[in-house]
């Protein structure tokens, strides 16, 4: 006779084995990549991925909005992890941008802001004189002529930036209300 009997599936059910993990996502993927071409980019130049580079190299992958130097080294100070100073902040993001990881743009107000490029898509910016806001956009039309353009003057085309300055829909209706909206437009127009 058996003293420890056979168990019965019923109640000691098998646990199924372990599902494989989900493939990363296309995201990850994509930061993944260009965190490799980063550290390849700083060993061409005979420099390291510091931690505090690595810090500022994530924060600036995980965001998809635009942002100035000082808010990034905001959200740094304020997040956990290795500290990282202002100049360490400026000197990284100049590294990023000369390596085409991420672009800079210009507002018209005397900051840059800047936003990852690698893994979006080509887009232009409208800005608001006013706020600052920044409004991305895509027009095929734009494009098209573009295209044209520099291929009837014999011009070989490598990418462009297209900045549009002016004044929102929130910043123009509430300047309509002051009186103040020819005056804001005649004050910034080039």
């Amino acid at each position: 006779a058996r003293l420890y009997p056979r168990e019965p599936p019923a109640l000691y059910p098998r646990e199924p084995p372990p599902a494989d993990p989900p493939p990363p996502s296309p995201a990850v993927v994509k930061q993944v990549v260009a965190l490799q071409r980063f550290e390849q980019y700083l060993r061409e130049g005979s420099l390291k991925l510091t931690p505090q580079r690595r810090r500022i190299f994530d924060r600036v992958f995980a965001t998809h909005d635009h942002f100035s130097a000082e808010r990034l080294y905001d959200w740094l100070r304020d997040e956990e992890g290795p500290g990282v100073s202002r100049a360490t902040v400026y000197r990284t993001l100049d590294m990023l941008e000369k390596g085409g990881f991420i672009q800079s743009l210009e507002l018209g107000r005397g900051e840059l802001v800047y936003e990852h490029v690698l893994g979006h898509s080509h887009h232009d910016h409208m800005v608001c004189v006013v706020c600052g806001r920044i409004q991305e956009f895509r027009e095929p039309a734009i494009e098209e002529l573009q295209l044209e353009l520099t291929e009837k003057r014999g011009f070989l085309l490598t990418g462009h930036l297209h900045r549009l300055m002016g004044v929102c829909r929130s910043c123009a209706a509430k300047l309509t209300r002051e009186g103040r909206l020819e005056e804001v437009i005649a004050e910034h127009r080039h």
